[in-house]
């Protein structure tokens, strides 16, 4: 198994859990409130993680720069859109759309961090991208649905949107990591953290109506994705660092399939049968890039 492997596993571990706090936040908190939240509360833990635990702090260089501002921007871009699509349009046409960052990071990655890829991890991949769609379909019958409909909704193009910008996201992250003088995932992550915080802040006085009292009101939901957004990323950084990007990036997306477990486990949410299909599929994706 490769060394990258546990920590993209862990990472996604963790992160499943986010939508179901946020699914509860959402109740009563508005959306721009629980994107900026969510960062926030993680930079305190990822900056106290840093100072403590992998000291001194790196050197690092104008390609650090480039790679912490184009991920928040990017990564604001793609959180504001794909809240605006899930808000107009069905979560099951939305979220098979996302679905195409994989694909995205794997190509860009051979030709922008020269990534040598196997024929074996990248059918893993496909199969990871294929789960993942038939994940959130409507009916298996109907496999084209999200696509036809992008023809005639403004909302799944912001989706597509969105997944391409993610897509793009880890290979700024990854020329971060690489431009930290020695290399340090955990000082990207906490960098890459703060920049989307700040940048997603403006956004948040803009648009939430007491913005501060919500965040009062929800204190311990908040807390809980502090927690979630302080640890995951030093998982997500460290496989980063270790593994080619679209690889690691495939496997991120085997949260979308604990979460469906905590889904039905702790939301008594029900479709898991029709699910099954799809999950089963993006592990056996899984278990071939972890050959």
């Amino acid at each position: 198994m490769a060394l990258w492997f546990p920590y993209a596993l862990g990472a996604a571990l963790l992160a499943s859990f986010n939508p179901i706090v946020v699914k509860r936040l959402l109740r009563d908190t508005d959306v721009a409130v629980v994107a900026w939240a969510g960062q926030a509360f993680a930079v305190p833990l990822l900056g106290l993680t840093l100072v403590t635990f992998f000291g001194p702090l790196p050197r690092v260089d104008g390609m650090f720069v480039v790679g912490i501002v184009g991920s928040a921007g990017l990564n604001a871009a793609a959180h504001l859109a794909a809240t605006r699509a899930y808000k107009d349009a069905d979560a099951s046409l939305v979220s098979p759309l996302l679905a195409v960052s994989p694909a995205i990071t794997l190509l860009v990655s051979v030709f922008t961090l020269r990534e040598i890829l196997t024929p074996l991890p990248i059918l893993g991949v496909a199969l990871i991208i294929l789960g993942a769609y038939l994940l959130n379909l409507r009916s298996t019958r109907d496999f084209a649905e999200p696509l036809r409909e992008l023809l005639h909704n403004r909302s799944l193009l912001l989706a597509l949107f969105a997944g391409l910008l993610w897509g793009l996201t880890p290979i700024f992250e990854k020329t971060a990591i690489r431009h930290t003088f020695p290399e340090n995932s955990t000082a990207a992550a906490f960098a890459a953290s703060l920049a989307l915080a700040l940048t997603l802040m403006p956004v948040m006085l803009w648009r939430a109506r007491q913005p501060f009292a919500q965040i009062r009101a929800q204190a311990q939901g908040f807390l809980v994705l502090g927690l979630i957004g302080g640890i995951a990323p030093l998982m997500g950084y460290a496989a980063f660092r270790l593994g080619p990007v679209g690889y690691v990036s495939a496997l991120f997306k085997l949260s979308a399939v604990f979460t469906l477990a905590w889904a039905y486990w702790l939301l008594r949410e029900r479709g898991l049968p029709r699910r099954l299909p799809g999950a089963l599929i993006m592990l056996a994706g899984a278990a071939l890039i972890g050959l």
